[in-house]
């Protein structure tokens, strides 16, 4: 999860097989916290978890 994907630069840097960009629309700065259930559902879809 990359917070402040804005930023200049932001997510360029990592090194994996694959990235996707998710938008939690009105999540604020936390949609770990805001977004929770569907927070989970797209960390489980991209890490290939049940």
């Amino acid at each position: 999860m990359v917070v402040g994907w804005d930023q200049p630069g932001a997510g360029k840097s990592f090194r994996a097989p694959a990235k996707e960009l998710v938008y939690f629309e009105r999540s604020g700065h936390n949609p770990g916290s805001t977004k929770s259930e569907l927070f989970v559902r797209e960390v489980l879809r991209l890490t290939g978890g049940d």
